[in-house]
């Protein structure tokens, strides 16, 4: 990818040009952390300041999924690292029968991408499809108690399979009240307008 700054002419614009597309200067600079420039020619001779929007750009969220996807990454990578050093870390890190982990895969797959959909088509924004929208969420999480129990059936007596079952259990109960924060919205039903960005019922 080509970077470069325009002519005078668009440098006047206050433009910033990348494989020949035109991009606000001031927004592709706080973007990517590039050495701030001066205000633009169009806004000194219009004198006025420029957008809110443009002033300031919040970068946390894009910190905060990189973060996220990389410490996805960091997993997996060490998963394929040491499950081959021995026959106990290969239990503990992967699904022991493929089958069944393809089943309880397909399971996970199909509710996430009824989820997607029920998100993303707009007759589903209704107030009187949000039940339709919890529920499916709901699923999602119980849809992981299948496995669980199928597990403490067939390995109850190795203490990992406890052990892992018992960090399940929370992790199932912090998803169990995201569910029921989220269909009863709150916080922000009670100060509306005081969760927009920071610790509303989605996040």
């Amino acid at each position: 990818m080509t970077v470069s700054i325009g002519t005078s002419s668009q440098a006047t614009a206050g433009l910033f040009s990348i494989n020949n597309t035109a991009i606000p200067l001031r927004l592709h600079t706080e973007l990517l952390g590039l050495p701030s420039f001066e205000a633009n020619l169009s806004t000194t001779l219009t004198n006025k300041s420029e957008p809110e929007t443009m002033q300031q750009i919040a970068r946390w969220p894009f910190y905060a999924y990189l973060a996220g996807t990389m410490f996805c990454l960091l997993v997996s990578s060490a998963c394929h690292l040491l499950s081959c050093h021995s026959e106990h870390t290969c239990y503990i890190m992967l699904t022991c029968d493929p089958i069944f982990g393809n089943l309880y895969m397909g399971f996970i797959t199909v509710f996430g991408r009824a989820s997607v959909f029920v998100s993303l088509v707009p007759v589903f924004e209704r107030p009187e499809f949000r039940i339709v929208r919890t529920g499916l969420f709901a699923c999602m999480g119980l849809s992981g108690l299948v496995p669980i129990m199928h597990k403490m059936v067939a390995f109850g007596d190795r203490p990992e399979a406890v052990i892992t079952t018992a960090y399940e259990n929370v992790m199932l109960c912090f998803y169990g009240v995201g569910v029921i924060v989220y269909a009863l919205r709150t916080p922000e039903r009670w100060l509306p307008g005081k969760f927009d960005l920071i610790g509303h019922c989605h996040q």
